[in-house]
């Protein structure tokens, strides 16, 4: 069995949360803009939502950590590598899986 190096693993992560966030939207989608007269109670709804934006946080804030270094580096005009830290960090992918 082959384990993919921390990169891969941790963009997978990244994009699964999201593609997540907008599954649990798009089953709700329908029910909030009453197609069909379909009226969802209120706990369902605001459960919902709170799921999808926990699943969209943990899409964003380890992509805004991770692209820190690049904007920063794009600023200073240095020429140092500028790499994903949280990408090749094999033991911060572990925690975010």
């Amino acid at each position: 069995m082959t384990l993919l190096p921390p990169r891969p693993r941790f963009h997978v992560v990244l994009w699964s949360q999201l593609i997540g966030a907008a599954m649990v939207l798009s089953g709700v989608f329908p029910y909030w803009i009453h197609l069909n007269g379909a009226v969802v109670p209120q706990t369902i709804s605001w459960r919902a939502a709170v799921s999808a934006i926990v699943l969209f946080l943990m899409f964003v804030v380890p992509l805004g950590v991770n692209s820190w270094d690049s904007v920063v580096g794009a600023f200073e005009k240095d020429d140092r590598p500028h790499t994903e830290r949280w990408a090749t960090n094999g033991k911060i992918v572990r925690l975010i899986i």
